[in-house]
Order: C-alpha cells, then sequence, then structure tokens
C-alpha cells in the first residue's frame, strides 16, 4: 500500500443545510473538493483531525451537487476557514451567497481497491476540524468529482446523525 505521502485524500465542503439536514439539497448548491495528501495516522483509521494551517497549498474545485463544474483554483490551508468561516479564496470560488455557508463535511480517504472511506465532520473551528468514519468499506468508485459517493456518504450522515452530532456527550 502506498504511504500517507502518496495517497490521496480530500476535504469536502458543502452547505450547512446539508450536513445538518435544515434544507433540502438543491441542485445548484456547491460542492468543494479539496485535494490534500492522506491526513490519517493509519489506513484506515476511525477518526481523522486535519489542521488547516498544515495542509500547505492545495488544488480545490468547485462542483454543483450534480456535478457540473464551478471552478478551480490553489488554496493554502489556513486560509481555508480564517475566524471558522470560509476566506475570501473560497468565497471567489463558490459564490459571495454560497461562502458563508461552506462548512467541511466529510474527508474522503481513496482506497487502493478502489472508492473512498468516508468520514463525517463532528467537530470544526478555525484551526481544525475533526472526522469520524461512517463507510464500514468504500463507497463511491470513480474519480472523486463524479461525485458517486455523495448520496450513499449523505444517507450514512443521515443515518448516523443522532450518535454524529452529539459525540461529546
Amino acid at each position: 500500500m502506498p504511504d500517507d505521502t502518496t495517497r490521496t485524500a480530500w476535504i469536502v465542503l458543502g452547505g450547512i443545510h446539508l450536513l445538518n439536514r435544515t434544507a433540502p439539497r438543491q441542485d445548484g448548491d456547491p460542492i468543494v473538493l479539496i485535494r490534500v495528501t492522506a491526513q490519517e495516522v493509519s489506513f484506515p483509521t476511525t477518526t481523522v483531525i486535519v489542521r488547516w494551517a498544515f495542509l500547505g497549498t492545495c488544488p480545490a474545485t468547485a462542483l454543483t451537487t450534480r456535478g457540473i463544474p464551478l471552478g478551480e483554483t490553489r488554496i493554502e490551508g489556513g486560509e481555508l476557514f480564517p475566524d471558522a468561516i470560509a476566506g475570501p479564496t473560497l468565497g471567489a470560488l463558490v459564490g459571495a451567497a454560497a461562502a458563508p455557508g461552506l462548512v467541511p463535511m466529510f474527508y474522503l480517504a481513496e482506497d487502493p481497491t478502489g472508492g473512498f472511506h468516508t468520514y463525517a465532520q463532528v467537530r470544526f473551528y478555525a484551526e481544525d476540524a475533526c472526522f469520524i468514519r461512517i463507510t464500514p468499506e468504500p463507497i463511491g468508485h470513480g474519480p472523486a468529482d463524479a461525485l458517486t459517493w455523495l448520496e450513499p456518504a449523505m444517507a450514512e450522515r443521515a443515518k448516523s446523525a443522532p450518535q454524529l452530532d452529539n459525540h461529546l456527550r
């Protein structure tokens, strides 16, 4: 298996309404894929903590939830969420109206056999975010930007919502 410096992972950003299910998903909702080197201590693991400042410069791709490209850029990890709010580069990528609602939703770890081990965000601060694995097996074969993992990830997140939303209790 490749070491952590060659394995690819993605941090998935989306509207907070998608994470907490306060509004239905719309076709035009932005999803941002931030490609990073693997952040797991072991693979696969149950918990991943991503420290924004340690990510370095990362490619970012914005798409709608239907997979329509919105744009691409490169962004410094430390500029993703200053003060726990989407930074200016994310705002330019997804638009001023959508940017304030962006939060880290998922961490996707590419499996060598295909698909993605999927982790849901359970804690998010200006410095970092914590993700807990929600899929027992890889989901969504194909490239990350094909979004084949999105429906299964959202379903698993919804199924585990009571536990994930109360993980500190």
